[in-house]
Order: structure tokens, then sequence, then C-alpha cells
């Protein structure tokens, strides 16, 4: 299997971009990009199908703008199967504001209800959760007070969708009932036995009873409401555990991602051991998820600009001639297209193979690669690229 791959160890930031900018049209079908405020938060929420035959896909970004504020912005761009991959003079002109919503504090996480788009749930940087609708109807937010610090874990279940549960560097984890109707809502129940600053924490989406939780004391927990305690907890990685994401399509997998570059595939059913660690990452590794629409597919997004694309179905196939020097077979894609270090990133529900991203240069980028790149065999042209980074 071919890989476009860039070496991040051998490149600087500026030197990976340019190459990444000049074979772009080789392997994107679609790539789009703006300069926004310090962004710590991404993701697709709704899209509107027009009557040329284009769609409007729209993004919630959390926006740090200085003097001006801190925002949580509603953006859209359009989009047709027609291959578009923008110009330096059309940077930017893709994207529209929705609407902006101004914060106190900066938005570190913002995800949206399963069942409905427009509801939203943003942690700041005072770990308080605010409740609100989109579509100028903000009469109704409410606050989620339980956490005494910031944090960045926050997971609606999408088996029963009016339950939140966070997490945050107070090292305790919320339970949530969004449907109540106060202005600050208590949290109906909270874990305190973590020992840590806690990074991640996600729902199963097969058990509405049970969900993950990651952090800084090297573990990962599986814990159960109905029970009210962690039923199993182990020390998953060397170093701080940052990130964690079940496998949509197959029940009883997960991943969990780490500062040690490692990525592990776990099966819930025996904790024990790994399945499986994927290396391809120079950097801490500070995101990961499943594609929604690819079922053995999944990203990850490191401290040194690169987001990798991994196929699982690939393990264990045998690699000849130059694949081996480019990376395990897993490995399927590099895209180095930021130019500082990836601060979340999010997968499209809708189209396969397109992911938007923010980095800490100020950019949010959508792209699509080219299905032909992963599954035709094109690797004179992947090994030249690689070489002239090399140079």
């Amino acid at each position: 299997m071919s890989k476009f791959v860039y070496d991040q160890d051998l490149n600087s930031f500026r030197e990976s971009y340019r190459v990444w900018l000049s074979n772009r049209n080789y392997f994107y079908q679609y790539v789009i990009s703006k300069q926004i405020g310090r962004s710590l938060s991404i993701q697709f929420t709704n899209y509107i199908k027009k009557e040329n035959g284009s769609q409007e896909f729209r993004l919630i970004v959390g926006e740090d703008r200085n003097e001006e504020g801190k925002f949580l912005v509603h953006y859209s761009f359009d989009y047709s199967e027609s291959s578009y991959i923008e110009t330096k003079e059309d940077e930017g002109k893709k994207f529209k504001v929705i609407e902006e919503l101004r914060f106190g504090e900066e938005i570190q996480r913002a995800r949206h209800r399963p069942s409905d788009s427009n509801k939203i749930a943003a942690m700041d940087g005072d770990g308080l959760i605010h409740l609100f609708n989109l579509g100028g109807n903000n009469t109704q937010k409410q606050i989620l007070k339980g956490h005494t610090k910031e944090g960045y874990g926050i997971s609606w279940n999408s088996r029963q969708d009016n339950l939140l549960v966070s997490c945050a560097y107070d090292n305790n984890i919320c339970i949530w009932d969004t449907n109540q109707t106060d202005s600050q809502i208590s949290p109906l129940y909270t874990f305190k036995d973590r020992l840590d600053s806690l990074e991640d924490i996600q729902w199963n989406p097969f058990d509405k009873n049970v969900f993950g939780c990651v952090g800084d004391d090297k573990k990962l927990g599986l814990y159960d409401i109905r029970q009210k305690k962690c039923t199993s907890c182990i020390t998953a990685h060397s170093n701080e555990v940052n990130c964690l994401s079940f496998q949509p399509h197959y029940e009883n997998y997960l991943l969990t991602s780490s500062s040690d570059q490692q990525i592990a595939l776990w099966d819930i059913r025996k904790m024990g051991e790994r399945m499986h660690t994927f290396l391809g990452h120079s950097g801490q590794i500070y995101r990961i998820d499943w594609s929604p629409l690819l079922k053995d597919v999944f990203a990850s997004a490191d401290d040194k600009n690169k987001i990798i694309l991994w196929d699982t179905s690939k393990i264990g196939d045998e690699q000849i001639g130059r694949d081996a020097d480019i990376g395990p077979p897993e490995l399927i894609f590099k895209h180095v297209g930021n130019r500082d270090e990836i601060r979340d990133f999010c997968w499209s529900p809708y189209i396969k193979w397109m992911i938007a991203a923010v980095d800490d240069n100020f950019c949010l980028q959508v792209w699509k690669i080219d299905p032909d790149t992963i599954l035709e065999n094109m690797d004179d042209l992947f090994i030249s690229v690689f070489d002239e980074l090399k140079k």
C-alpha cells in the first residue's frame, strides 16, 4: 500500500509545509483554509442541500481574538463533488460566519447534542459548561457548575442524549442531566477516584451506561453509572494519556493516545493486554478519532503539525520495497498542511475522507484526500515526495 508521508524529524514546520503546498494537487480533492483567532475546538454540525446540487456544511469553532474577545463561531462553507484546491488569493473566501456568541473565558471544547446539532455544550477555561442553542435562541442559556478547574473532556451520550459526561484538571468526572430547566445545573453524580488531571472522556456508543476516561495518571478507566464506580482501570501508557475513542462500528474496541508517541488498541472485554500498538508519530498525540463513515479508519494528531490516517484492516500486511522505510502497513496517509500544533480536528459525518482542523498558527483548515491516493498504486510519486523531504 502506498503512503504519502513526511518525516517531521528531518524537517521544520516551514519545510514540510512547503513540500505539502507544492504537491497537494496530487493527493487532495478539496482544500480550504482561513486565518482565525486562537482555537482549541472544532466540530461539524449540520448541512443544507442546495438547489444547485451543492451542500453547505457547518462548523462550530471556539476562537480567542485577544482584545476583541472570546467567541464560539458558527461557520459555513459550500462543497460540491468537483475538485477544489484554493489558491493563496482565494484563502478564506469559502467560509461564511452564520453566528458569533461571545464568552467571558476561552472555549476549551464545544460539542453538539447527537439528536440536535443546535444544542451545544461548551466548556470554558474556568471549568464551567455552557449549555445553549444556536440560531439566535440564546435566552435559554444554562450553566453546568461542578468543576473547579479547566478541562477538555465533554461527551454526549448517543443512546440517551440528555446525559452529558465531563472531566477536568480537578481530577473529577461529572454526570449531567441536560433536560433540567434551572439556569444553573448541578451534577447528578461526581466520580472522585482519580488522582491526577483528567484529559478526555467518552461514552461507549454501544452501552448508554458505560464511559471511558483517561488522564495524566497514565490510566484508562471504564465506568458504569449504574454501579457508580470504576469497573476497570489499567495503566495504559508510559506517559500521560491524552485521548480515547470508542470504535463506532465494532462493539468492544477503543483507542488511547499518549504523550509517549504511541496509540494503543484495546478490547474492553480483556483489558490486560493491548491488541495493537500504532507507531508513526514523533510528537505527543493529543487527538484521536474513528471515522464515522469508514469502518476501519481513524485519524490522530500530534504536537508536530501532523494528522495521520490509519486503516486497522491493514495490520499485518506484507510490505514491499520502499514501503517499509515509510511506515507500518496500517499507516496510510500523513497530512502536514498545518503549520503548527493541531489543537483539535473532526471528521465530516457526511463526506468520506473529509477532516476539519484548527492549529496554533491560527488556521482553520478543511481538506479531503483523493481516494485514489489510498486505493491505487502510486509508489513512485509517494517516494519522490518522501525523498524530497530528506534533501
